[in-house]
């Protein structure tokens, strides 16, 4: 399974490659098996959507031949995943807080307000927790 775990992990073994083109190998990169080839793969793909990095082409025998941009090392730099998912998850906290002491108010309207905004939350809080866990 595809967790921000095994991307962190990704994320950390090229960097400390310390190159901007090079070949990158399945079974080095996860040596325990902690995703699939496949997976593997997939998760390149992803890098390449996100900016990560500026190519992926896919080799035989579990390897790709990669090119590492700074977006990567940025990510790598304020915590990876990891820090996107707890930064994501801190506001969502936030927005409940502010929505709680909202829904103490008296005014009809505002009240109206704070509810179709707390469905709002719950939605987003809903699909969050299917792409993060």
């Amino acid at each position: 399974m595809i967790t921000y775990k095994a991307k962190d992990k990704l994320v950390s073994y090229i960097i400390s490659i310390g190159e901007i083109d090079f070949i990158i190998n399945y079974k080095e990169a996860f040596p325990e098996g902690d995703v699939s080839e496949d997976e593997f793969f997939f998760i390149l793909r992803q890098f390449v959507e996100m900016g990560l990095l500026s190519r992926s082409k896919e080799m035989t025998g579990g390897a790709s031949y990669i090119g590492v941009t700074a977006n990567l090392h940025d990510l790598f730099t304020h915590g990876g995943f990891k820090a996107r998912e707890e930064m994501l998850m801190a506001s969502l906290e936030k927005l409940g807080y502010e929505l709680d002491e909202l829904s103490k108010s008296n005014d009809p309207k505002v009240l109206e307000r704070v509810n179709k905004i707390s469905g709002i939350a719950a939605s987003v809080s809903t699909a969050i927790s299917l792409f993060f866990h």
